[in-house]
């Protein structure tokens, strides 16, 4: 096989500004490493393709205003969320924005990825937060909604009052009665905070569901049992029921 053909062959498969991956181009050539850079690089200097960063290419664009770079949004699509968003899901601010929750829009992106910590790729304009669960496809809506719950406070041109009201709506219409139970679960990988305020939100709920109020119940239980001292979670007791049951605090502004 001439690896230069083939990897040009390859590179010629994608659109222009389409992100190309080395582990794609050198897929089944991996015992020819050295020949598949060289490939590589011998395109790079036909103009080709560029280099966008370590291991990553793309084909430019040339318009009559200038050349277009590498495709930002499919990029993060497909390094950072992956198909079906497995890798990671959209978190933060387009979130907030997203679900009506603020006006106000951000030029970064937030992303939750399974990774040991929290940082920023500023080429890209993204923050990667640390994952509170294991992602899969169908728990993404889930954790966005635990998600939120806990980046309350940084929620701008709003109040916690109005966010909790709307998450309440969006928690009555928007999932189906097994995931309301799912929530029990996933709220005990949060803080305390969260896990009181699910526990407000599922009760003002009022699922008329026999499974779904025997889990909540429970959940109630265990709250107790791990919570000593009632959390402050500073909203208006008025937007919700049972707020002593909840071992919730308010604390006026």
């Amino acid at each position: 096989m001439n690896v230069s053909n083939e990897v040009r062959k390859r590179v010629m498969k994608y659109e222009l500004r389409e992100p190309i991956f080395f582990k794609d181009l050198v897929k089944d050539l991996e015992v020819q490493n050295g020949a598949v850079y060289k490939a590589i690089n011998k395109l790079k200097n036909e103009g080709v393709i560029e280099t966008f960063s370590k291991g990553i290419y793309y084909r430019p664009k040339k318009t009559k205003y200038g050349i277009l770079g590498i495709d930002r949004d499919l990029l993060i699509k497909e390094k950072y969320l992956g198909e079906d968003q497995n890798i990671g899901y959209i978190t933060g601010p387009d979130v907030w924005n997203n679900w009506g929750l603020t006006t106000q829009i951000s030029n970064q992106k937030w992303i939750s990825q399974v990774t040991s910590r929290t940082y920023e790729n500023e080429n890209l304009n993204i923050l990667i937060v640390k994952s509170k669960a294991i992602i899969r496809k169908d728990n993404i809506r889930i954790l966005q909604f635990l998600d939120v719950i806990e980046q309350l406070n940084m929620i701008p041109d709003t109040s916690n009052e109005k966010i909790l009201r709307k998450l309440i709506n969006i928690y009555m219409t928007q999932f189906s009665t097994s995931e309301k139970i799912e929530f029990f679960n996933y709220a005990m990988k949060y803080t305390k905070r969260v896990q009181v305020i699910i526990g407000l939100i599922a009760d003002k709920a009022s699922i008329q569901d026999d499974c779904y109020q025997f889990n909540l119940e429970n959940y109630n239980k265990v709250l107790k049992k791990s919570i000593s001292k009632r959390i402050k979670v500073n909203v208006d007791p008025t937007v919700f029921d049972n707020n002593s049951h909840w071992r919730n605090e308010y604390e006026a502004s």
